[in-house]
C-alpha cells in the first residue's frame, strides 16, 4: 500500500520530530503519483521545527525540485519535464556540499544547480506531504517508498531506484531513513531506523508503487533444516478471519521477507530457516477495519 494525500483542503502530512540528515550532503527520494496540481508541493522536507528552513524534495507544476532554504537564499535545481499525472513516477533530489544540487525525474537528471549549498540552518524534523509540521504547500496525490541517505547518491544509483530497486539495496550503510508508506500502520513504520511518522489528518491508504522486493538474506547456517510457521488469523471473539494479508518480518532488523493471504478458514503458513527469529503481522481492511488483527512473535527453531 501507499499513502494518498488530499492537498491543501485535507491538510494531511506525515511527520517525525527528527531530521534524518541534519547536515549536508543528503539524498531524498520517493515514488510519486502526481495528482496534477499546479504550483509548489512538498514531497519530503527536513526543516527546523515548524519553520520553513532546511532541505527539500518538491514538485513545481509537477516538475521535480531539489532545494535548500535558510530564510533568505533558495538554491534549487528545478526539472524541465513534469511527471505524468495519475501515473507512478520516481522523484529524487541529490544535495551535495558545499555545492551542487541535482533533481532527478524517473532516474534521469532533469535539473541542476552548481552554486553553493552550505546553509545556516539545522533541520530538526522530517515531513512527508507538506513543508513543515505546521503546514506549507500540501501535496495532492500518492506517495510511497520515501527514503533518505546521508550521502550524495550517484546518477546510476538513482537510476536503479527509478527502475524499482528497493532503497535498502542502495548504499545501505548510508541509508538513514526508509518509510515504505504501507498505509496500514499509525505511526508509519521506518523499517531502517525506527523513526515512525505520525499521521496528521489521516492520509489514506492507496495502491503501492512498482517496487521490486529485495531477495531475503538469511544468515549462513550449518544445516539445511527448514521450519514451518503456521497460524490462524482471528478476530477478538476468536472467529477465524479469511483473506487477511499476513506479512513475515525478520525480528533482528524488521525487514519484511514474505507475505501471504490466509485461506478460507483463516490459516496461513511460511517455511523459514532454523535459528532465526521472525514475527508476523496480519491485517484485513473492512468498513470499519476488522477488530482483533493478530500480531504475534514466532520463532523458527
Amino acid at each position: 500500500m501507499a499513502r494518498h494525500f488530499g492537498g491543501a483542503g485535507a491538510a494531511q502530512l506525515l511527520t517525525v520530530n527528527v531530521a534524518a540528515t541534519p547536515a549536508l550532503p543528503c539524498t531524498m527520494a520517493c515514488w510519486v503519483k502526481y495528482g496534477g496540481a499546479t504550483g509548489g508541493e512538498f514531497l519530503i522536507a527536513q526543516t527546523e521545527v515548524g519553520v520553513h528552513k532546511g532541505f527539500f524534495l518538491n514538485l513545481l507544476d509537477g516538475k521535480v525540485v531539489g532545494q535548500t532554504y535558510d530564510g533568505s537564499s533558495t538554491p534549487n535545481a528545478t526539472g524541465v519535464t513534469p511527471l505524468v499525472a495519475g501515473v507512478w513516477g520516481h522523484a529524487a533530489a541529490v544535495i551535495n556540499a558545499p555545492s551542487g544540487i541535482v533533481a532527478y525525474r524517473n532516474g534521469v537528471a532533469d535539473g541542476t544547480y552548481a552554486g553553493a549549498t552550505t546553509v545556516a540552518t539545522t533541520p530538526a524534523e522530517t515531513n512527508i506531504g507538506a513543508g513543515t509540521s505546521v503546514a506549507r504547500l500540501y501535496f495532492t496525490g500518492d506517495l510511497a517508498e520515501a527514503a533518505i541517505w546521508n550521502v550524495a547518491l550517484t546518477a546510476d544509483l538513482v537510476a536503479g531506484l527509478a527502475r524499482g530497486v528497493s532503497p535498502i539495496q542502495i548504499r545501505p550503510e548510508a541509508l538513514v531513513a526508509y518509510w515504505p508508506l504501507l498505509g496500514q500502520y499509525a505511526p508509519e513504520i521506518d523499517v531502517w531506523r525506527g523513526r515512525g511518522l505520525t499521521l496528521v489528518n489521516a492520509p489514506t491508504a492507496a495502491a503501492h508503487a512498482p517496487v521490486i522486493l529485495p531477495i531475503p538474506a538469511f544468515p549462513k547456517r550449518t544445516s539445511n533444516v527448514i521450519y514451518h510457521i503456521a497460524g490462524v488469523t482471528k478476530d477478538l471473539a476468536g472467529n477465524p478471519i479469511a483473506g487477511a494479508t499476513v506479512k513475515l518480518f525478520r525480528s533482528s532488523d524488521d525487514v519484511k521477507l514474505f507475505q501471504t493471504v490466509s485461506d478460507g478458514v483463516g490459516a496461513y503458513s511460511f517455511d523459514v530457516p532454523g535459528g532465526v527469529q521472525f514475527y508476523c503481522v496480519a491485517y484485513k481492511s473492512g468498513a470499519p477495519d476488522v477488530a482483533g488483527t493478530t500480531i504475534n512473535t514466532l520463532t523458527g527453531a
